[in-house]
């Protein structure tokens, strides 16, 4: 039995993950910010997106959405043709045109965090360990970005 080889991801997908990691914006804002979800936004960086059965599929963005996220992140327009992707570009001038470039969401305010974490402490045994197993898979989909262990972000919060 063959294992599936994962796709290459295809150059717009590569860019805007470098980019996306040197503005230091995390899938969910980036997502939100294109009104994507932070799968899809995965599934397109990757290159593919995993079928029933561990079967993975390319994953090529459409040019609408692939526009959006270049908005998002504030991609130089003609960044698009050099990696292929002109056909964006028109989409891409209209988003700009209409003065709708998506902004990333602000990070939640103190009083917020002081919620979700009483609301933690509220939470069954069963439902914390959903939690954390949901917080470990998403950690092995987003790997964090060099300098950011956990050891490091514990010393400075500490």
């Amino acid at each position: 039995m063959t294992t599936p080889q994962m796709p290459e991801p295809p150059p717009e997908a590569a860019l805007v993950r470098r980019v996306r990691q040197a503005k230091r914006l995390s899938i969910p804002v980036v997502a939100k910010s294109a009104g994507i979800s932070p799968a899809r936004l995965s599934q397109i960086e990757n290159g593919y997106e995993t079928k029933k059965g561990g079967i993975y599929v390319p994953v090529n963005a459409p040019a609408a959405t692939l526009a959006h996220i270049w908005a998002a992140l504030e991609i130089a327009r003609e960044r698009l043709v050099e990696v292929g992707r002109g056909d964006a570009l028109e989409i891409l001038d209209e988003i700009h045109a209409t003065g709708e470039t998506p902004q990333p969401a602000p990070a939640p305010a103190v009083e917020t965090w002081r919620q979700r974490i009483q609301e933690i402490a509220e939470l069954t045994e069963t439902e914390r360990m959903a939690a954390i197993t949901l917080i470990e898979a998403m950690r092995s989909v987003e790997p964090r970005a060099q300098g950011d262990s956990r050891d490091e972000r514990e010393h400075k919060a500490g």
